[in-house]
C-alpha cells in the first residue's frame, strides 16, 4: 500500500527527513521526488509542478535533503549545502525507502533545484536502477560533471532566459552528458518569483519530460 498523501517522515538510518506527499486521485503511475536544500525554494513553482504531475497521474514528494536541526543551523546548512556526496547518499537512501512503499513504481524520478540538483545527478549516475528520469531547474549541474558521463537517466536542464549563471552551468554539464538530455531556457528571470507565465512553462516542461520517460509509457501529456 502507498502511504497516504500529506506530511511524511523518512527514517534514513540515523536521520529523519521531512517531506510532503501529494498523490493523484487516480492510480499512481509514477513518483517524482522534488528535492531542495532546507527551507522551501520556489514554492509557487513547486506547487505548479505538483499539480501538473498529479493531473498526469504521477505522485510527487517534496523533500528537503537537510534535517530540521541542520536547516535551522545556518553555518551547518551552508556547509552541507555543498556536500554533494552526502546529499547524493541521502537521495539514494530516500529512493530506496520509497520504492517498497510504491510497488507500482519500478523507479523514482527526480526534480531538483540549487545544489540538490548536483546531488540528484550524482545519485542517478551511481544508482541507475533506481532513477527513471531527472529534471533540474537552476540545479547546479556543474558541480556534478565528474558523474555526468555515467548518467543514463534522461535529463532535462532548465534555466531562466536571463539567468546567465544558470545557463552557463547547464551548458557545462550538457557538454559532459552522454545519455539522453535536453537544455531549455524559459523567458523570465532566474528566480521565477511571481512570474506566472514562466512558472507555468517550467511546470509544463517538467510534467511532459517525466510523462514521456516513465516506465509505464502510457501516462497522459497534460496541456
Amino acid at each position: 500500500m502507498s502511504p497516504a498523501a500529506g506530511p511524511i517522515l523518512l527514517q534514513l538510518e540515523d536521520i529523519v527527513l521531512e517531506g510532503s506527499l501529494a498523490l493523484p486521485e487516480s492510480e499512481v503511475g509514477g513518483l517524482v521526488m522534488l528535492l531542495r536544500i532546507g527551507a522551501q525554494q520556489l514554492p509557487e513553482l513547486e506547487g505548479a509542478v505538483v499539480r501538473r504531475l498529479n493531473d498526469a497521474g504521477i505522485g510527487a514528494l517534496r523533500l528537503s535533503l537537510l534535517t530540521v536541526p541542520e536547516a535551522e543551523d545556518d553555518s551547518r546548512a551552508l556547509e552541507l549545502r555543498f556536500d554533494i556526496p552526502l546529499l547524493a547518499r541521502r537521495v539514494i537512501a530516500a529512493a530506496q525507502w520509497l520504492l517498497p512503499r510504491f510497488p507500482v513504481c519500478c523507479r523514482i524520478s527526480l526534480f531538483a533545484t540549487d545544489t540538490a540538483g548536483a546531488a540528484a545527478l550524482v545519485a542517478a549516475a551511481r544508482r541507475p536502477e533506481l532513477v527513471e528520469a531527472v529534471v533540474l531547474l537552476r540545479g547546479r549541474p556543474d558541480l556534478a560533471v565528474s558523474a555526468a558521463p555515467r548518467l543514463v537517466a534522461p535529463t532535462l536542464l532548465i534555466a531562466g532566459g536571463s539567468d546567465e549563471p544558470a545557463i552557463h552551468c547547464n551548458e557545462i554539464a550538457a557538454s559532459h552528458l552522454h545519455g539522453p538530455h535536453e537544455v531549455r531556457t524559459v523567458p523570465g528571470t532566474g528566480q521565477f518569483a511571481g512570474q506566472v507565465g514562466s512558472i507555468d512553462t517550467c511546470a509544463e516542461l517538467t510534467q511532459r519530460w517525466f510523462a514521456s520517460h516513465l516506465a509505464s509509457g502510457d501516462l497522459p501529456l497534460v496541456g
